[in-house]
């Protein structure tokens, strides 16, 4: 019987391993077809032509954000297995990555980007979907060989004073500039203009001489702490709610590497661009829909967003435990926090590809 168990997790692993790749592999296609069908939206003759290149962008665009949930739904599958084995320990690992897809696939462009516009080689940039099936064929391939290894290790929980000094770091960039960053964000969707008088007040605050390197110093000690965490609690395990405690945590930190490469390698170092207006956030002059590279930011900040908030959330729901709230109040209140997350997120994309209530 014992034996049948195994079998069937090995399999299961290796199964879900292959999901997981391909679900990765084909993200960017999704992302291609959306601007494929924005093409031939603005192409189309027929009111017919254009109906069905709309139902054509969302089913596209759909199924990208269907990247990140099936990396979701693979996670919970193999936390469901009764394996303890090195493969499905590292599946677990993949599923967190491929949840991550959107910015590690931004990260990558921007990178190849950089790399062009340095090396004056035409055609670099373009070396990024390639690049990306590579490692997820690798990846997933090397994950799915080692599904009948037996861990031996006994793997500790984190030190209760990493989590501490995390949970700092994560309330300091909260307070000195992420809770006015995503505000002023949502005043985007009444105006630009409002937006950048926003923005002019706030940054003379976060970007000034001393604050800013404090806050990038703060955000690289976040990976770097979040991350440790995740590879302890991932070793471990947990509940429904550490899951996507460190799926969202994941995926914040391929973010946060992403945008400070993209904001000050690329933007203020190699293009002398300012980054700090509306122009820069919404891709302008060709907005989000109709630029293929500016299409990949769209569920790049959509998620980004939610994820910071239900991540908050979460950290926010281990506090109240810890000082004895009650178990269903914290949940609530980190449901609620997601939900909140997942509204304000909605009403910054509605800003960012052109809609305005109070005009531009």
């Amino acid at each position: 019987m014992r034996n049948t168990d195994e079998f069937r997790d090995k399999s299961a692993v290796t199964r879900l391993c292959g999901v997981l790749s391909i679900a990765a592999i084909c993200y960017p296609l999704f992302l291609r077809g959306s601007y494929g069908s924005m093409q031939l939206f603005a192409a189309s003759q027929t009111p017919l032509d254009g109906f069905a290149a709309i139902i054509s962008f969302a089913a596209s665009l759909a199924a990208a954000f269907g990247v990140p949930l099936t990396a979701a739904l693979c996670a919970a599958s193999i936390a469901d297995l009764s394996s303890h084995s090195t493969g499905a320990l590292r599946a677990y690992r993949l599923a967190h990555l491929a949840f991550a897809a959107p910015p590690l696939f931004t990260a990558l462009g921007v990178v190849t980007g950089i790399l062009e516009i340095r090396t004056h080689i035409p055609g670099v940039g373009a070396l990024d979907y390639p690049m990306w099936i590579l490692f997820w064929l690798g990846l997933g391939l090397y994950c799915a060989l080692s599904a009948a290894h037996v861990r031996e290790t006994e793997v500790r929980p984190p030190v209760p004073r990493l989590v501490a000094f995390h949970g700092v770091l994560a309330l300091t960039v909260l307070l000195i500039f992420l809770i006015a960053h995503l505000v002023n964000h949502l005043f985007g969707l009444w105006s630009p203009g409002m937006h950048g008088r926003v923005m002019h007040v706030l940054e003379a605050v976060y970007r000034a001489f001393v604050v800013e390197p404090l806050l990038v110093l703060c955000m690289l000690l976040l990976i770097v702490t979040g991350m440790s965490l995740a590879w302890r609690h991932t070793a471990i395990g947990g509940d429904a709610y550490r899951r996507v405690q460190t799926l969202t945590g994941a995926y914040l930190a391929a973010f946060i590497l992403s945008h400070l490469t993209a904001i000050f390698l690329l933007a203020r170092w190699l293009l002398h661009v300012r980054t700090n207006d509306w122009s820069y956030a919404s891709g302008a002059p060709e907005g989000m829909l109709r630029s293929a590279w500016n299409l990949r930011l769209i569920p790049h900040y959509v998620m980004a967003v939610w994820a910071v908030m239900t991540h908050a959330g979460l950290g926010l729901r281990g506090v109240l435990r810890a000082h004895g709230v009650a178990e269903r109040r914290a949940n609530f209140s980190a449901k609620g926090m997601s939900a909140v997350g997942a509204m304000v997120s909605v009403f910054i994309s509605l800003g960012l590809i052109g809609l305005h209530l109070g005009g531009s």
